[in-house]
């Protein structure tokens, strides 16, 4: 089995895996979430314990708020637990008051992204290296946070794309439109290009060789010479060629220069002027 076909083997079996589980509310989702990140913020910031003052027994009350209202199986028992572990000094007076209190309020107070940053201080270098996704940052708020995560998506997948060999916008055919450069309407540059007969004097005669550039200038064929003699018979087929297509549209069209449409006039008078530049070059 290839690379590519175990991998999607996996992903097929993680995405069966998703469906069979319970599925969970997304506020309580966030709340889980939350209580694992403010306990990475909390051992960032201070180590084992909350510090013993105004500002520890604050943040201890957000994340109690939290665990309490993250619908576990013993909500009790872990709001009892996260205050023994972060908040020791907590005589039994004051740690009972604050549980209560996390479970009188936990329906009613809810913090977004951009509040709870403020409440922690969290700035967005701390909130990267972190790995922090439901808190936001005091410098940087949620609109240029979503800019910022589009503008890294939009470069991965163009990074992708070409890695798999496509071409940037900028590069394609509708931007650059080469039949201008040439000289020629869209439709007869597909044209030429589909039977393979998509040339143009200006470029012959720019990136000819000096010897076949002096002689065709002077008029003077130099017959001994293989590569003058192989451009010579190059631009002589491509005469042919178009001349050819022209009898063909003027059989299509026999009625005469009247009735035919506007694009058949165009195509044709392109397609002399275009012989009529070989034959010169020539």
């Amino acid at each position: 089995m290839s690379n590519n076909s175990a991998k999607q083997g996996r992903k097929v079996e993680r995405r069966a895996h998703r469906r069979l589980r319970p599925s969970v509310p997304k506020a309580v989702f966030i709340a889980r979430t939350r209580v694992r990140e403010l306990a990475r913020v909390f051992a960032h910031r201070f180590g084992d314990q909350l510090p013993d003052s105004d500002t520890g027994r604050r943040l201890l009350d957000i994340a109690l708020v939290h665990i309490a209202d993250s619908d576990r199986a013993n909500p009790d028992k872990s709001v009892r637990d996260f205050a023994d572990e972060w908040a020791p000094w907590l005589d039994d007076d004051e740690h009972e008051a604050m549980i209560d209190e996390a479970f009188n309020r936990r329906r009613r107070r809810k913090w977004k992204a951009d509040a709870l940053a403020a409440e922690l201080e969290l700035t967005f270098a701390d909130r990267q290296q972190l790995k922090i996704v439901t808190i936001g940052a005091i410098d940087m708020n949620v609109d240029a946070r979503t800019t910022r995560r589009r503008s890294r998506k939009n470069e991965g997948r163009a990074q992708r794309r070409h890695a798999k060999g496509a071409k940037p916008r900028c590069q394609s055919l509708a931007q650059t439109q080469p039949w201008k450069k040439l000289g020629i309407g869209r439709t007869t540059y597909f044209e030429r290009k589909k039977a393979g007969i998509l040339y143009d004097v200006r470029t012959v005669r720019t990136n000819t060789p000096p010897l076949v550039r002096s002689t065709v200038s002077a008029g003077k064929i130099d017959a001994d010479d293989a590569m003058t003699r192989e451009w010579n018979g190059a631009l002589s087929t491509i005469a042919r060629i178009i001349e050819r297509q022209i009898q063909s549209a003027k059989r299509r069209a026999p009625l005469g220069r009247a009735a035919r449409s506007k694009s058949q006039r165009k195509r044709i008078d392109e397609q002399c002027s275009f012989t009529r530049r070989l034959q010169t070059a020539d």
